[in-house]
This record gives structure tokens, C-alpha cells and sequence, in this order.
């Protein structure tokens, strides 16, 4: 575990922890009887080694496993392995990165801004840690937290839309349908229908079709004395 101040941190990323909670899941079926078999499984040849034990710390901070002999998968750790939609496994992903207090702080400081080379002015103010600790650990930090930084942004936008509620933006008054009540006048018209005329660019248009009316009407007529 990385330590900066009084904050604990896995020195994990929580994707790289969830491809181990997806190795339990399939060659344990969930749950770990045998440290020793799952150790073999993750690369180490015994379960007291520093790798080991600072990758299952890691779950352990994460939210991902539980028990100490026996390791099983959490109820967390379920919903990510096996969601039932996207935001249920975003939701699952940003509670476990909020299971680690330094992260949660993180984000609550910064919100969706992305961290930038001075976190570590930011590290001073949430851990009270001497500045240049907080510079040295900024990079490591940075990958750590950025490793799990959308799925807290998806899953905090989500809360802040309520599910099953669109909103949609009132129609500007151009985009209004007119009626007979803002007209000026209307002009009703057997072959083009009826124009509702209310604003200089509807009476030009009106003016147009009449135009448009009296040629066809000339028309016919010099065509009737023709015949």
C-alpha cells in the first residue's frame, strides 16, 4: 500500500484489479479456497510474496474481495463482473474507486476536470503532505486515480440526470407552428391550401401566390375566348 499523509492507497490500478477479480471468478468459481493455487495463477510461486500480497491488499481496498483464509468475490465486484447494463457496471466501477478515501477526495476537489501535473498542489491541500512528497507521488497517483476517473464521471452524471426523465428545450418562436390567432389575415386557396399571413414575410408570399392565382386565372380565361 502507497501512503501519502494519513490517506492509504492500493498501488493498483482498479482495472488491473478487476482482470484478477475476473480470474477468481473463472478458475475459482468465485471463491478461493487455496491462496497458494490462486498465487501459482497470478504469477508468483508462494502466496507470501510482496506481489501477492500487495495485489490482493488491493482487492481487498477496493471493495472486490472479502475473507482472509478464503477469498470471495463481493456483491461489488458481481456487478461489475456481471452487469446488467453499462451504468450498473460504470456505477459498480466508481464505488470501488470511491472505497479508497484519498480517490473520493480527489474527485470531490476536482470534480470532471481532468488532473494535470499540479495534483500535487492539490495532494498538499487534501493530505497536509509536505510539498515535495506530494510532487514525487503526483505521477503515480495520476495513473492510478485517471485509470478509474471516467467511470466516476459517467456514473456521477447519471446521478445527476434521474432515470426516465428527458429534458427538452421549448420551442424557440420561430420554431412555433402559427394559428389563426396570430394572423393578420388568412388567405384560403382551393389548389394551395390555406396561408396564414401575420409578418411582412408571409405577405410576400401571400402577394406571390396571388400572382402566382391571377396568371392561372388569365390564363384559363384568354384560353375560354379563345375557344
Amino acid at each position: 500500500m502507497g501512503t501519502i499523509g494519513n490517506f492509504e492507497y492500493p498501488e493498483m490500478k482498479i482495472t488491473d484489479c478487476i482482470e484478477i477479480a475476473k480470474i477468481i471468478e473463472e478458475q475459482f468459481k468465485g471463491k478461493v479456497e487455496n491462496q497458494a493455487a490462486l498465487a501459482a495463477a497470478l504469477g508468483h510461486t508462494t502466496l507470501k510474496s510482496g506481489g501477492y500480497i500487495g495485489k490482493i491488499t488491493a482487492l481487498r481496498r477496493y471493495g472486490l474481495v472479502s475473507g482472509r483464509g478464503e477469498l470471495t468475490l463481493t456483491q461489488l465486484a458481481q456487478q461489475i463482473l456481471h452487469p446488467m447494463s453499462e451504468e450498473e457496471k460504470a456505477e459498480a466501477i466508481a464505488q470501488a474507486m470511491e472505497n479508497i478515501e484519498l480517490f473520493k477526495k480527489i474527485f470531490e476537489r476536482l470534480g470532471e476536470k481532468t488532473p494535470t501535473e499540479s495534483l500535487w498542489v492539490d495532494l498538499v491541500e487534501i493530505t497536509g503532505e509536505d510539498r515535495s512528497v506530494a510532487q514525487k507521488d503526483a505521477i503515480k497517483l495520476r495513473n492510478l486515480y485517471m485509470d478509474g476517473y471516467r467511470f466516476l464521471v459517467s456514473a456521477r452524471k447519471a446521478e445527476i440526470k434521474p432515470k426516465g426523465i428527458e429534458t427538452k428545450a421549448e420551442p424557440t418562436k420561430a420554431e412555433m407552428p402559427l394559428t389563426s390567432t396570430d394572423a393578420l389575415f388568412e388567405l384560403r386557396t382551393k389548389d394551395y391550401g390555406t396561408l396564414i399571413v401575420k409578418d411582412e414575410e408571409s405577405i410576400e408570399v401571400a402577394r406571390n401566390l396571388i400572382n402566382i392565382i391571377e396568371r392561372k386565372i388569365k390564363g384559363k380565361t384568354k384560353q375560354g375566348k379563345t375557344n
